[in-house]
C-alpha cells in the first residue's frame, strides 16, 4: 500500500509539476503575482527553434525543472507514511494532484522564485 502511494506521487506529481507546478512556482509573473506564475504551462518554453529548424533545450531550464521536480514528488511522498492505512487509494490520489499542482508550487513560488 505505501509502495503504491510513493509510485503514485512520482507518476502523478511528474504529469501536474509539468503540466501546472512548473508554471506557478518559476513562470513569468504578471502585474499581481500573488499566487505564482502565469505563463509556460505544459512545459512551454523548454525547447526553442532557432532559424536553423533544430530543436534544443532552453538554456539549464530542463536541469532546474528535474531538480525541483524531485523536491515536489518527495514533499507528496512524505505524507504517505503519515496516513499510512487510513486513507483510501481515490481520496490519496486526489492528495497528490492537489499538493503537486498547487500547494507546493505556490509555496516554492513565494519563497524560492526571485519575483
Amino acid at each position: 500500500n505505501i509502495m503504491m502511494k510513493n509510485l503514485t506521487d512520482v507518476c502523478v506529481g511528474t504529469i501536474c509539476w509539468w503540466a501546472f507546478g512548473w508554471a506557478l512556482a518559476y513562470g513569468p509573473t504578471d502585474a499581481d503575482p500573488r499566487f505564482g506564475g502565469a505563463g509556460e504551462f505544459f512545459g512551454v518554453g523548454f525547447l526553442n527553434a532557432p532559424s536553423a529548424g533544430v530543436i534544443k533545450p532552453a538554456g539549464d531550464q530542463q536541469r532546474d525543472w528535474f531538480f525541483q521536480w524531485a523536491f515536489c514528488s518527495a514533499a507528496a511522498t512524505i505524507v504517505s507514511g503519515g496516513i499510512a492505512e487510513r486513507v483510501n487509494f481515490p481520496g490519496y490520489l486526489v492528495y497528490a494532484v492537489f499538493m503537486t499542482s498547487i500547494i507546493y508550487p505556490i509555496v516554492v513560488a513565494w519563497t524560492w522564485s526571485g519575483n
